[in-house]
C-alpha cells in the first residue's frame, strides 16, 4: 500500500489500542497489542509518517534507530546488589534501566504526554548481541527489567533485504507478533505531503511528468543506483538555499540526492529550463491580474511539459499566500479565548500552560512578562493591539490570496485550451490544505465553476464565523 494508505492503516490501530472501557480497561489487552511495523525500501518516507500520526493525534513521540545501540544502552548496565530469600542474605545481578525506557519517562515528565509513539528504526536490522533483546522486545515490550509505559504504543521500520545487507530474516514466530504493513513507493500519494511541505515547484513539475524517476533501485552497469522519495526533499532543501544564496545548481548538487546518472542529468537539464522559463515580473504580472497579451502568446506557444512548468511555478506562489492565511487564521483561533481570558495578572499562568501552535506560543511569551509589570493595564493595551494587527494580516491575506487564486484561474483558462493545464492547477489547488482553507474560507466563484467535483464538497462546508478585533 501507498504511504497515504499505511498511515491511516496505522492511525486506526493506535486509536484502538488507546481504546478503553467505561472501566479504564484497554478493550485490546495490552499483551495482545501487537507492535507495527512499516516494511519498505529506504527513504519512502516511514519515519515522516509515525511522526505525523503523534503529531495528529496529539501523542507523544520519541525516535530510536536500533542499530546505533548496543546491548548495554538498550538493556541497562549490570549492577549487584543485597537481597534475602528464606532468610538468608545473597547478591545478586540487576540491570539499570534502558536508556530507551528511561527516555520515555524523562519524556513524560517534562511534557506531561503519558501517551505516545515509541519509533524504533531499522528493527530488523538489529546486531547479532541484540537479537534476543529485541525478541524479548517483540514481544514483552520491555527492554531489560522495564517495561514501554502502558499508555506508549510501538512502531517499528525495516527495510527488504535487498536495499541492506544487514538485514535480519525475519522468522515466522516473531511474524506472529507483529502487525507489518507494507509500504511502497506512490507519486501521487507523496505529492500530496509535498505540497504541504513546499518541496520546490520544480521537482514537483519534473515529477509529475515523469513518475518513473520518484523512486528508483538499479544494479545495472553503473552499479547500485536509489532514488529516494527523502532524496528529493533533501534536494529540494538544497535548491531552495542555493537559490538564496546564489549558488549554481549542476549535475555534481543533484547526484548527491538523486543517485542515478541518467535521472541526475535529466533533472539537472530541466532545472536550468525551468529557471529561465518566465520571470518573477512576468509571475507578479500573472498573480496581479495584469493583462499581457504578448507574455499570454509566448507561453501558449510554449511545449505541453513546459506549460506545466508553469502551472506549478504559479501554484508555489499562491502557496505562499495561503500558508500565511494559515498561519494568522491558527493565530486568531488561538489566542482570542486566551487574551479574552486575561482578567489579571493571576490568570497569566493557566495562558503560558496553553497547548498552541508556535507563533502563538512566541506571541504569548513576548507579552507575559510584560504583563506581570506593574502597568498592567498600558501593556494590556499594547497586548490588543498586537492581536488586532493579527486579525488585520489575516484578512489581509485572505483578500490578496483570494485575488490571486481568481487571477491564476482565469489566465490558465485562456491561455491554454488543452485543458491539462487547468487540471493539474485544480488538483494542485484541492490537495494543498491551506489553499483549500482558503478557498473554502472565500468561496471563490472562480474556482467552482472551474471544478464542479468541488461544488458538493463545498456546499458541505460551513464557513466559519472568523475572530474579530478585540474590542
Amino acid at each position: 500500500m501507498n504511504i497515504k494508505q499505511a498511515k491511516l492503516e496505522a492511525i486506526n490501530a493506535i486509536k484502538t489500542y488507546l481504546l478503553k472501557d467505561e472501566n479504564g480497561n484497554h478493550l485490546i489487552p495490552l499483551n495482545r497489542q501487537r507492535p507495527i511495523v512499516f516494511m519498505g525500501p529506504a527513504g519512502v518516507g516511514k519515519t515522516d509518517i509515525a511522526r505525523q500520526i503523534a503529531e495528529e493525534l496529539n501523542l507523544g513521540f520519541l525516535s530510536y534507530t536500533i542499530t546505533h545501540h548496543t546491548r548495554q544502552s538498550a538493556v541497562g548496565l549490570p549492577k549487584i546488589v543485597t537481597r534475602i530469600y528464606q532468610g538468608e542474605e545473597t547478591t545478586v545481578t540487576e540491570y539499570t534501566m534502558s536508556e530507551i525506557i528511561y527516555s520515555i519517562y524523562d519524556y513524560i515528565e517534562k511534557h506531561g504526554k503519558t501517551e505516545g509513539i515509541l519509533f524504533i528504526d531499522e528493527f530488523n536490522c538489529a546486531s547479532e548481541t541484540l537479537a534476543a533483546t529485541m525478541l524479548q522486545f517483540l514481544q514483552n515490550k520491555t527492554f531489560g527489567t522495564k517495561s514501554v509505559p502502558e499508555g506508549w504504543k510501538i512502531i517499528l521500520a525495516g527495510n527488504p533485504s535487498e536495499y541492506n545487507k544487514s538485514v535480519k530474516e525475519l522468522d515466522l514466530v516473531t511474524m506472529d507478533r507483529l502487525r507489518i504493513i507494507p509500504v511502497t513507493p506512490d507519486f501521487g500519494a507523496w505529492k500530496e505531503y509535498a505540497l504541504q511541505k513546499n518541496i520546490h515547484p520544480c521537482i514537483l513539475s519534473y515529477l509529475t511528468q515523469k513518475q518513473s524517476s520518484f523512486c528508483v533501485f538499479a544494479n545495472d552497469k553503473n552499479g547500485r543506483q536509489l532514488i529516494t522519495a527523502r532524496g528529493w526533499e533533501e534536494l529540494s532543501n538544497t535548491i531552495y538555499v542555493y537559490e538564496k544564496m546564489g549558488f549554481e545548481i549542476n549535475n555534481n548538487v543533484v547526484s548527491q540526492f538523486v543517485n542515478h546518472q541518467k535521472i541526475s542529468a535529466e533533472f539537472t537539464n530541466y532545472y536550468d529550463l525551468f529557471t529561465h522559463i518566465i520571470s518573477n515580473e512576468e509571475i507578479n504580472l500573472i498573480l496581479n491580474g495584469q493583462e499581457n497579451v504578448e507574455l499570454s502568446q509566448r507561453l501558449r506557444k510554449l511545449s505541453f511539459d513546459q506549460r506545466c512548468s508553469i502551472i506549478w511555478i504559479l501554484t508555489n506562489n499562491l502557496q505562499t499566500t495561503a500558508k500565511e492565511f494559515a498561519k494568522f487564521t491558527t493565530m486568531c483561533d488561538e489566542l482570542h479565548p486566551l487574551i479574552l481570558n486575561v482578567k489579571s495578572t493571576e490568570s497569566l499562568d493557566s495562558i503560558k500552560a496553553a497547548d498552541v501552535s508556535k507563533d502563538s506560543r512566541n506571541f504569548i511569551n513576548k507579552f507575559i512578562k510584560a504583563l506581570k509589570s506593574d502597568e498592567y493595564a498600558e501593556n494590556f493595551t499594547n497586548l490588543k493591539k498586537n492581536f488586532d494587527n493579527i486579525v488585520t494580516q489575516r484578512e489581509k491575506h485572505l483578500i490578496s490570496g483570494n485575488s490571486m487564486i481568481s487571477n491564476v484561474l482565469s489566465f490558465v483558462k485562456h491561455t491554454f485550451d488543452s485543458g491539462g493545464e487547468m487540471e493539474i492547477l485544480l488538483s494542485n489547488l484541492s490537495i494543498d490544505k491551506n489553499i483549500a482553507k482558503l478557498l473554502i474560507e472565500t468561496g471563490n466563484k472562480e474556482y467552482i465553476q472551474s471544478n464542479s467535483q468541488f461544488i458538493e464538497s463545498f456546499k458541505g462546508e460551513k464557513i466559519s464565523a472568523r475572530v474579530r478585533k478585540i474590542s
